[in-house]
């Protein structure tokens, strides 16, 4: 990104501009590249399926895939995926017991919150 030397968007249509301001502002987005792995979560946990998973090991402690996939009525193979992304982010971990592998909700404090908000009801009152 390059940092704003001058105003750009001419046809902007505003009363005055404080380019020290946008400058500043955009020195602390360039400082924050955890933006991008917090986007990462958020659109990990944007699926029904994989809220539901959540909820579902809350519930039994844990699990393996083909338990999963008998509950939620899903392919082995698509509940595979829906595990692999909430492993790759840090919700879940795996346990091996040959040659099954058991999925639990990992220890990290932002899986916890959603999980209590899932259990909670969500928004519902």
């Amino acid at each position: 990104m390059t940092l704003i030397a001058e105003l750009t968007n001419l046809n902007c249509t505003r009363k005055e501009v404080d380019i020290d301001l946008l400058r500043g502002l955009q020195l602390k987005l360039l400082n924050r590249p955890d933006l991008a792995d917090s986007a990462a979560v958020f659109s990990a946990i944007g699926s029904e399926t994989r809220l539901k998973v959540l909820f579902l090991l809350s519930e039994a402690g844990e699990l393996c895939v083909c338990d999963l996939s008998d509950i939620l009525g899903q392919s082995v193979s698509r509940v595979s995926h829906q595990l692999r992304k909430l492993k790759d982010i840090g919700f879940v971990k795996t346990r091996k017991e040959s040659p099954t592998i058991y999925y639990s909700i990992s220890n990290n404090s932002f899986a916890n919150i959603l999980v209590n908000f899932v259990r909670m009801g969500g928004l519902s009152d």
